[in-house]
């Protein structure tokens, strides 16, 4: 019962072949939610609309199976917002203790972790600032500098 807004390109895209074995899990999600009036599917949004959204949002969800860099959870926590997710991928590195954790293989457990998200003020509180806190551990100053340097450590080798 809680209402959901959910953000990507993806999710609003016609032209996807539902046949594809990659798009089984993308299939089901669309199955799920259509019709469903506590869903709002949003597709695209520019950057300053989602920082918007980050602020209006009461907790954060991704509850991801693999993570590149997982900078959707990195710009929640920047922008306050309290984060959901799993400890797949990178998500532990870039999330640190800033966020609850849940079993991303697990409905329950995604379950259970966004209502007690929701559900608890004080915990909303203590992770938005934790997450403040976690995001400026991340720059692009700082990804070019290391970026830099470990290009200097491959040409000096």
């Amino acid at each position: 019962n809680i209402p959901l807004v959910m953000v990507g390109n993806a999710l609003i895209q016609e032209d996807v072949d539902m046949n594809n074995p990659w798009n089984k899990d993308y299939a089901e999600v669309l199955k799920l939610v259509d019709g469903d009036n506590s869903i709002t599917r949003l597709g695209f949004v520019p950057g300053e609309e989602l920082i918007l959204l980050y602020n209006m949002a009461t907790v954060f969800v991704m509850p991801s199976i693999y993570e590149g860099f997982g900078l959707p959870v990195l710009e929640a926590m920047a922008s306050g917002c309290p984060v959901v997710t799993s400890k797949e991928g990178s998500l532990p590195e870039i999330a640190g203790e800033a966020c609850k954790y849940v079993d991303a293989y697990n409905i329950d457990s995604i379950s259970q972790g966004i209502s007690e998200v929701f559900n608890n003020k004080s915990l909303q509180q203590e992770l938005s600032k934790k997450g403040l806190v976690q995001s400026k551990k991340f720059t692009w100053h700082k990804t070019a500098d290391e970026t830099v340097g470990a290009y200097k450590n491959i040409v000096d080798y």
